[in-house]
C-alpha cells in the first residue's frame, strides 16, 4: 500500500521503506514490513553499495605489496645513512675534527 504526505497509515500497517523519487511511503502488514525492510537494506548495503569484493582484495593487496616495497627501500637508505655517519664519525675522530662538518677543533 503506498502512502502520500499527509494520509494515515491504517491500522495494522507499518512502513517498510520510503520511494523518494515519487515521495511515497510503502506500507505493509505488521510483521510483513520488517521482513521486507530488512530486505531491501540488505540489497542495497552489500550488493550495490558495496564494490565487488575482489576488487577490493587486489586493491588492498597492490597497497600492501607498495607499502612492503617502500619499507624496504626505507630501510636500504637508512642502513645506508647509518654506514656514512659512521665513516664520518671515524674519519672526524681520527683526523680531529669536531662531529659537524664545519666546526674545527
Amino acid at each position: 500500500m503506498n502512502v502520500r504526505p499527509c494520509e494515515r497509515i491504517p491500522w495494522g500497517y507499518g512502513m517498510a521503506y520510503r520511494r523518494f523519487n515519487e515521495n511515497v511511503t510503502v506500507c505493509l502488514p505488521l510483521p510483513l514490513n520488517w521482513i521486507v525492510r530488512w530486505a531491501r537494506q540488505f540489497y542495497f548495503w552489500v550488493i550495490i553499495a558495496q564494490p565487488d569484493l575482489r576488487e577490493r582484495y587486489e586493491g588492498a593487496l597492490a597497497h600492501a605489496e607498495d607499502l612492503q616495497k617502500r619499507c624496504c627501500d626505507l630501510e636500504v637508505a637508512l642502513t645506508k645513512e647509518r654506514e656514512v655517519g659512521d665513516c664520518w664519525r671515524r674519519l672526524c675522530h681520527k683526523t680531529g675534527l669536531n662531529e659537524h662538518p664545519y666546526i674545527w677543533k
